[in-house]
């Protein structure tokens, strides 16, 4: 073999090299895969469902611990509600309604206690067909996904007077790892923004009160 050809084949070699595996074991290795996620977004509302026909407190299980609830832009208009609460208002409601406490009505008039003997008979249909990443890029919306649900309840009063409670709810849910009473990671939806957007019924807006609104007469 020619000197020149020598050359040209130990070049030839010295390309293969790494392509016959010189290089294998060095690279950084791959990351680990996620943990896997303990429910599904469907369960975080089925869970809030529960919890209030049920009158159970538990609902720190399944809100964020930022969580907040955004009220009906109407109801802030004409009933001066505020624009927003985060987790403790939400939880002091709710233990409010379903202890049988009473409440306070616009202008400090006096709201009979919820009958607890009664359901409130909870109908959440949801409005698109599958959750979504929102496209709001404003906080705290940004890279949450989302999904309507118009809610139909009946609320009995130890009064004896009721209210039909009818408003359309948007909520946006996060994604958040945390560790197992075993010890390992997994990985959960929390429910982390609530917007009331009031009945979108023109028809039954007169007859019915929004969730905000009925949830607020008991803060």
């Amino acid at each position: 073999m020619s000197a020149r050809w020598s050359v040209a084949f130990l070049v030839a070699i010295a390309a293969a090299l790494p392509a016959c595996g010189g290089d294998e074991g060095t690279g950084p290795p791959p990351p680990p895969p996620p943990p896997p996620f303990v429910n599904e977004p469907d369960d975080v509302i089925e869970d809030l469902r529960i919890a209030w026909e049920s009158r159970s407190p538990g609902m720190e299980a399944f809100l964020a611990s930022d969580f907040t609830f955004h009220f009906a832009p109407f109801d802030v208009e004409f009933w001066a509600v505020p624009p927003s609460w985060g987790t403790a208002e939400e939880l002091s409601c709710a233990t409010n309604i379903f202890s049988g406490d009473p409440g306070v009505r616009p202008g400090g008039a006096f709201q009979a206690p919820v009958d607890v003997r009664f359901g409130f008979g909870i109908n959440l249909m949801p409005v698109e067909s599958a959750w979504a990443t929102t496209t709001r890029q404003d906080a705290p919306f940004a890279g949450l996904i989302s999904r309507r649900y118009d809610v139909l309840m009946f609320a009995q009063y130890e009064s004896s007077d009721f209210d039909f409670v009818g408003s359309r709810s948007e909520f946006f849910l996060a994604e958040e790892t945390f560790t197992q009473n075993d010890g390992t990671e997994a990985r959960r939806y929390v429910l982390k923004v609530w917007r009331d957007l009031g009945n979108p019924n023109p028809a039954l807006r007169h007859g019915t009160i929004s969730w905000g609104f009925f949830k607020w007469m008991y803060q």
